[in-house]
């Protein structure tokens, strides 16, 4: 019987565990639990999930495609979370579509618009 021993590499965040140093790296960069990650849009009453249609170019012509994209009803954009971001999978759209900004003028806590709903009946 032969052992071997080798190195563990473990995210800091969701505590994943990796054979490779370089593949952990990659991993932490684009964790949803990373801190840096975090943005507020995720929980603003303005932010929703939608599905859109995307047109991709195949051997045999276009196709339409039905995806989920973030879209900013106040600010009528889409918005690329942190780990599309890092991957470098967004999608190209038409519509102006960019990266969730870490604080923006117009967020609104959905926790706040929940408490002003129920206070309406109290």
């Amino acid at each position: 019987m032969i052992t071997i021993t080798k190195p563990t590499y473990k995210c800091e965040h969701c505590k994943k565990l990796y054979q490779s140093a370089k593949w952990c790296e990659k991993h932490e960069i684009a964790c949803s639990k990373n801190p840096a990650n975090y943005r507020k849009c995720l929980n603003c009453i303005h932010c929703e999930l939608v599905e859109i249609p995307i047109y991709e170019d195949m051997y045999d012509g276009e196709h339409e495609r039905m995806v989920k994209a973030f879209s900013c009803n106040k600010k009528e954009i889409y918005l690329i979370p942190p780990s599309s971001v890092h991957k470098g999978n967004a999608y190209e759209m038409d519509e102006e579509n960019v990266p969730m900004p870490l604080e923006c003028a117009e967020y609104k806590d959905q926790s706040e618009d929940m408490e002003a709903f129920f206070n309406k009946f109290n």
